[in-house]
């Protein structure tokens, strides 16, 4: 199975306090289950940007990779990673959509 996650921001934006470590956890809890999952997100920290690379996967752990985009501050939103988001989750179907398993958590995309 393969997973992807749109968030607004990931880790290590802790800033934002315990939503990303909760993203976190269920990224590596699903990992740990074999599912292969993406996230796909902006490098925005409050005020601050991340220091991590942007326009490309960074592998986490196994089974977990992340891509930030820039985040352009006009109204917390990221040109770069809206406009990649077709080509990157063109396969998936929302969750919502379709027939959960009781291991799928909520707000995620399943790829078909």
């Amino acid at each position: 199975m393969k997973v992807n996650v749109l968030a607004a921001s990931f880790y290590p934006a802790v800033i934002y306090g315990g939503p990303i470590l909760s993203v976190l956890g269920q990224c590596k809890a699903l990992a740990d289950l074999d599912v292969d999952v993406r996230v796909i997100t902006t490098n925005a920290n409050g005020e601050e940007k991340l220091n991590v690379s942007v326009d490309r996967f960074i592998d986490i752990q196994p089974r977990l990779a992340v891509i930030y985009y820039n985040d352009t501050v006009i109204g917390r939103f990221s040109a770069s990673m809206a406009a990649s988001t077709p080509n990157g989750a063109s396969n998936c179907i929302s969750c919502s959509d379709t027939k959960r398993s009781a291991r799928s958590p909520p707000n995620m995309t399943q790829h078909a």
